[in-house]
């Protein structure tokens, strides 16, 4: 069953917090060190995508913004490619966001 899948369940009320945590897997990706997990309210909490606090939203929250603001969020940063920090090391996309940051007429300022 997807994460997805449990949100929903959760939201429309066929499936307890309790027994979601236990279905949902305790790291979506080891790599990054991300793992959902449920609250005993219910929230589901991802961690992993800030230093030490977790993006914590309702199933039916998370299902919106699966729908609705993915969509808005993934256009917002293709449009604003040269503003939006990736939070990455990498040499490719430093050297994609000064070509969008040039392209688009900002000057990069350089750290003293």
């Amino acid at each position: 069953m997807s994460v997805q899948e449990i949100l929903a369940q959760v939201a429309n009320g066929t499936l307890k917090a309790e027994d979601a945590a236990k279905l949902l897997p305790s790291s979506q990706a080891a790599s990054k060190g991300i793992s959902v997990r449920v609250s005993a309210k219910g929230a589901v909490s991802v961690y992993g995508l800030q230093a030490q606090f977790p993006v914590t939203l309702y199933a039916g929250q998370w299902e919106r913004v699966f729908a609705e603001a993915k969509p808005l969020i993934e256009k917002c940063i293709a449009e604003n490619a040269g503003l939006v920090d990736l939070k990455t090391d990498s040499d490719t996309v430093k050297a994609v966001k000064a070509a969008a940051r040039l392209k688009a007429g900002i000057v990069a300022k350089k750290a003293a």
